[in-house]
């Protein structure tokens, strides 16, 4: 016959089981962000080795660190003075861009420094008056003082 004892009722030493999920979607898609994964812990510690990690614990690394397209920005500037004051005149304009397109972005629609034409000062400019004065008439009276006319005809009217 025999005779049995318990011994060694300690429980045995599990060691911690665990791991880092997938990375997340980024924060922004460029200009730069950060994107976390969190430690899961599948089978606790006990008495054994710890996780690397606790549960739950997050890290980040950074990603969508690509530049962001940056769009053409620009405008006409005003028109400038009228190169005449009647008749058939210009007056011009340039296009200024205050923000080149980089990085992938839009164009401006027109190139920098394009100059723009328009016509001005489209009336017809003023004609001055001009004529002669004709030949002195007779005398109106012939003593006592009388008067001689001079008709001025006009040739071109203003």
């Amino acid at each position: 016959t025999w005779e049995s004892v318990a011994c060694s009722t300690d429980p045995c030493p599990v060691d911690c089981e665990g791991a880092w999920g997938d990375f997340g979607t980024c924060s922004v898609s460029c200009g730069g962000g950060s994107q976390v994964q969190t430690f899961t812990v599948s089978v606790p510690v006990a008495g054994g080795s710890d996780c690397e990690a606790a549960a739950g614990e997050q890290r980040s690394r950074a990603c969508g660190t690509a530049a962001c397209p940056v769009d053409c920005e620009g405008e006409w500037g005003d028109f400038g003075l009228c190169s005449a004051t009647c008749g058939n005149g210009e007056q011009h304009r340039t296009y200024t861009v205050a923000t080149a397109a980089a990085d992938g972005g839009s164009p401006c629609a027109v190139a920098a420094g394009t100059v723009e034409t328009q016509p001005c000062a489209t009336a017809g400019c003023p004609v001055p008056c001009a004529g002669a004065f004709g030949p002195f008439g007779d005398c109106s009276v012939t003593c006592g003082g009388g008067e001689r006319v001079q008709t001025y005809t006009i040739a071109t009217a203003a």
